[in-house]
């Protein structure tokens, strides 16, 4: 009995070996994908939020991003300061193929739209119960 359950065993592991995955990992939207890993890679979590997760420095995206045009959020991903005054975002010298890819990850995640002006960093920062603003 020990040697036919090893040789089941055996048989069993080599069809596995060979079987297609079971649970394949496929991208819905490719482009939606390739944005999230520029997300990622670019490390704008360290300023932005999504979904309650990351930095404060900047808006969060979840919040923001889902009434903007495509047009507008290209203009601010090429050029941040021009498109929202006082937006502390450094300008990141995206390719063309690049800010395709973030804008259709930022429009994939919802949310409401920018304010037209970066709020002041005064604004942001968190007050004292007894400091009326």
């Amino acid at each position: 009995i020990g040697i036919l359950a090893i040789i089941g065993v055996t048989a069993l592991t080599v069809a596995g070996l060979r079987s297609p995955l079971v649970n394949p990992t496929v991208e819905r939207d490719p482009q939606v994908a390739a944005g999230l890993r520029l997300y990622r890679n670019l490390n704008c979590a360290y300023c932005h939020k999504i979904s309650g997760k990351g930095g404060s420095a900047g808006p969060e995206l979840d919040k923001v991003v889902g009434q903007e045009t495509t047009d507008w959020i290209k203009r601010h991903l090429r050029d941040p300061k021009a498109t929202t005054p006082g937006s502390t975002m450094p300008k990141m010298n995206l390719l063309d193929d690049e800010i395709d890819a973030l804008t259709a990850y930022l429009q994939s995640i919802g949310g409401e739209p920018f304010t037209k002006e970066a709020p002041d960093a005064d604004d942001a920062r968190p007050r004292p119960a007894d400091d009326p603003g």
